[in-house]
């Protein structure tokens, strides 16, 4: 598969959200892609201290002398930091229902910056089974800047391609986090120690031990959010095509109030959008693509193309050659050695428009 045949894929991956928690399975479901947290309100914005919500309370069998028990939330998210970075990496060794043994690795990383909301979501896989010679790498980023969402796919390590695609809610804290639950639902643990320090965070530590799963969780006491997870697991992972063997994972909440900005690759950088190219306010849909930028709006053409007539050379921009026809408008602008080509048509009750630069 080409590189440009992963971007309608990666968008699709990246924004939409998996079902987790719920009861724990027999066997661990490991998804393959990151679920969709619900944003916290605006009210509820991260400070850079501990939320002010109390750590659930471990229970135990009156007089049974029993260590405490609980069902482990671990879909709880970190909404009380400035940022941090979540790495869950997992390796698997089994083999597929056609009974070719396979290898492979994933790996998922989130961070995150609660002001700017700002944030970076990678997926990456390798694999090798009996069928190929040589181990094959997938990567999946999806980066959250200036209100723009930019997708980033790669195989091998090799250079990868980038599309832009702007944020349907700019305005709304874009988090989309990895939810251990997803993988082995919430449950029954073991408290075995209080107030551990992990990650500069106190924790207390959970021993999980189900027929298929064994594990240790590090808990926030204030948050109730997971801080790290170490575990394994045997059985079928819908990961790797419903392979059966074996996994161990770990999950780790990293450089916890330390992220002051995300990088964009090279290749997203080229993808942003120029600032003198106006776009009406009720512009929807606006994707781009190298020089290419696509967007609907909500009035009819002739009133776009009068927006352009009016707002292009506010910006410097000189008007060239121009086309009408019906509903159909096409417009030639330059600037500077650069060259814009503006294509406006009827698209249902309003218009869909094609804008094309050349630097």
């Amino acid at each position: 598969m080409r590189i440009r045949d992963y971007i309608p894929l990666l968008i699709s991956m990246l924004l939409v959200s998996a079902c987790g928690g719920g009861e724990p399975q027999n066997t661990p479901q490991p998804t393959a892609v990151p679920a969709t947290a619900t944003p916290p309100a605006a009210s509820q914005q991260p400070t850079a201290t501990p939320a002010q919500q109390p750590a659930a309370t471990p229970t135990a069998d009156a007089g049974s002398g029993q260590a405490a028990t609980r069902q482990l939330n671990l879909d709880a998210t970190p909404t009380n930091l400035k940022s941090y970075r979540i790495r869950f990496t997992l390796s698997f060794d089994g083999k597929l229902p056609d009974g070719n043994a396979l290898k492979g690795t994933a790996e998922f990383i989130q961070e995150a910056i609660a002001e700017t909301n700002e944030q970076r979501i990678r997926f990456s896989s390798s694999r090798r089974d009996d069928q190929q010679a040589t181990e094959k790498k997938t990567t999946v980023d999806r980066f959250v800047v200036d209100g723009v969402n930019y997708y980033y796919a790669s195989e091998n390590d090799g250079e990868g391609q980038c599309i832009s695609v702007s944020a349907s809610e700019p305005g709304t804290p874009q988090a989309a986090i990895f939810k251990p639950g997803d993988l082995i639902g919430n449950p029954q643990s073991r408290l075995v120690e209080q107030g551990v320090a992990i990650n500069g965070i106190r924790t207390n530590r959970y021993v999980v031990e189900t027929p298929d799963v064994k594990g240790e969780a590090w808990v926030a006491q204030e948050g109730d959010f997971v801080v790290k997870y170490v575990g394994e697991s045997t059985g079928k992972t819908v990961l790797f095509e419903g392979a059966d063997g074996r996994a161990t994972w770990e999950y780790q909440l990293e450089a916890i109030n330390a992220i002051s900005r995300i990088e964009l690759p090279e290749a997203c950088l080229a993808q942003k959008p120029s600032d003198d190219i106006p776009v009406p306010a009720s512009a929807a849909d606006k994707a781009q693509y190298g020089g290419l930028i696509s967007f609907k709006a909500s009035e009819p053409p002739q009133k776009i193309a009068e927006f352009y007539k009016a707002e292009m050379p506010r910006l410097g921009w000189t008007q060239g050659e121009a086309t009408e026809s019906g509903d159909l408008f096409l417009m030639d602008f330059s600037k500077d050695g650069r060259m814009v080509s503006i294509t406006i048509n009827k698209e249902g009750t309003g218009s869909g428009v094609l804008i094309t630069e050349k630097k």
